[in-house]
C-alpha cells in the first residue's frame, strides 16, 4: 500500500510540475521570452581601488595613496627619525574570475578568486634617496549573493553582497597573525549587456574594490 501510494504522489507532482509548464507557456508567451533560461555563468573582472589594502602600508610615518605624491614625513616619536620613509602605495587594482549559478530566475549565488598587487618606495629619512621597493599583495575568495531586479536574455541589473576571506602578505601593518582576514563586498548596481558574451559594469564597495569595476563573461 505504501508503495502505491508512493508512486500516486510521485505521479501526481510530475503532473502537476508538467501542467504548469504547459500553461505558463500557453499563457505567458512574451513573459517567457523575456527571461533568460542561462544558468551558469563565468566573468573576469577589473575593479578600481582596493582601499582596505592600500591602507595596510600606513604606519603613521608616511603617506599612502593611489596617487603620485610627494614622500610624506610624519613623526610620531623621536625614535621615528631615523625610520625609512615610504613613497605612495601605487596599485594595479583587483583582477577576479566569477562563477555565477542562477537558482531561479531572480537569485543566484556566485563565488569569486581575486588578487591584488601593491608596491611602494623605501626612502632614506635624512637624504630622501630611494633605497628600494616594497611589495605587497593580497589573495581571496568570496562567495556571495545576487538579486536580479531584471533578467532580460540581453540585459540584467542585479545586487550583490558577500563575506569571504583574504591572505594578505607585505604589508608594514600586519603582524603574521593578521595575514588571514575576513572580508566584506557588497555591489550596490551592477549591469550586464549582452546574451552570450557580455561586459558589465558594477559600482560598489568594500574589501575587494571601492567605486566601480568593470568586466567581461559568457553564458552558458
Amino acid at each position: 500500500m505504501q508503495i502505491i501510494l508512493k508512486l500516486f504522489i510521485t505521479a501526481s507532482l510530475l503532473a502537476a510540475g508538467t501542467l504548469t509548464a504547459a500553461a505558463e507557456g500557453y499563457y505567458h508567451p512574451r513573459k517567457a521570452r523575456s527571461i533568460d533560461p542561462s544558468r551558469l555563468d563565468v566573468s573576469v573582472k577589473w575593479g578600481g581601488y582596493p582601499l582596505a589594502q592600500n591602507e595596510l602600508y600606513v604606519d603613521g610615518n608616511n603617506l599612502s595613496g593611489f596617487f603620485m605624491e610627494d614622500i610624506a614625513i610624519r613623526r610620531r616619536k623621536i625614535a621615528d627619525m631615523y625610520e625609512d620613509l615610504d613613497g605612495p602605495a601605487k596599485t594595479l587594482g583587483t583582477i577576479q574570475v566569477a562563477v555565477s549559478y542562477k537558482i531561479s530566475n531572480w537569485f543566484a549565488v556566485s563565488g569569486e578568486a581575486g588578487s591584488s598587487f601593491f608596491w611602494t618606495g623605501k626612502y632614506d629619512s635624512t637624504t630622501l634617496r630611494k633605497k628600494g621597493t616594497a611589495y605587497g599583495a593580497g589573495l581571496y575568495i568570496l562567495p556571495s549573493a545576487k538579486i536580479l531586479y531584471v533578467n532580460h536574455p540581453w540585459w540584467r541589473l542585479y545586487s550583490t553582497a558577500g563575506v569571504g576571506l583574504a591572505y594578505y602578505a607585505g604589508f608594514d601593518k600586519l603582524s603574521d597573525s593578521e595575514k588571514l582576514r575576513t572580508i566584506g563586498q557588497m555591489t550596490l548596481i551592477g549591469v550586464e549587456f549582452g546574451r552570450k558574451f557580455y561586459w558589465l559594469t558594477e559600482v560598489g564597495s568594500g574589501s575587494v574594490y571601492v567605486g566601480a569595476r568593470i568586466g567581461v563573461g559568457y553564458k552558458f
